[in-house]
């Protein structure tokens, strides 16, 4: 399959004439997973399937006893240990994610406000910030951009460390060991002084 037949699929369920199904199954046979197909169709502004939350708790947190109904049930809640999905589902009692994914193959914010996309700027902040990337908003620019990269190794390699230093500074090993140790230390002063009121 060429661009320009997934583009005219894509035109295909823009006008309705193609089921997002019917588009992402195609993807699908062609390679594609299913995420990513969704994500096409996102990236070209055709809306994904909002789906209703009609349940209101009746106080903050839900109210009332936690029941939950798995045909196999989890062996840890660790989700990092995780074999299959049955942990990773268990352990989002403690460790809910960014974003899942629905039935139809849509990002679903979870703990996010927001999925970032081409038209609510995504992570350019955090780009802009770094200098570890390139932005871009029309297919023109990012075709321009491609093009300086494939054309300038020098460029690509000045990108990758600013990327690489982005990432290391607050996702390192040591930047999360010390905020562990932190909320620790918050801990048990909070402990100490309930202790001796």
């Amino acid at each position: 399959m060429q661009e320009e037949d997934i583009r005219t699929l894509i035109e295909q369920v823009r006008e309705g004439k193609l089921p997002r199904r019917g588009f992402i199954a195609r993807m699908v046979g062609v390679g594609l997973t299913a995420p990513m197909a969704s994500m096409l169709l996102m990236h070209h502004g055709i809306a994904q399937a909002q789906s209703a939350l009609p349940y209101k708790p009746t106080r903050r947190g839900g109210g009332g006893t936690l029941k939950l109904l798995w045909w196999q049930g989890p062996v840890h809640l660790n989700p990092h240990w995780a074999t299959g999905t049955k942990e990773q589902e268990g352990s989002r009692v403690f460790y809910e994610p960014l974003a899942g994914w629905d039935a139809e193959g849509n990002l679903v914010p979870v703990l996010a406000s927001e999925i970032p996309t081409r038209d609510n700027g995504g992570l350019a902040e955090v780009v802009a910030e770094s200098g570890g990337g390139v932005l871009y908003r029309t297919d023109n620019e990012l075709r321009a951009a491609v093009d300086r990269l494939v054309a300038d190794p020098e460029l690509r390699s000045e990108l990758g460390r600013r990327g690489h230093a982005a990432v290391r500074g607050p996702w390192s090993a040591d930047a999360h060991m010390a905020r562990y140790l932190e909320i620790v230390r918050e801990c048990i002063e909070a402990r100490a002084g309930r202790a001796r009121v």
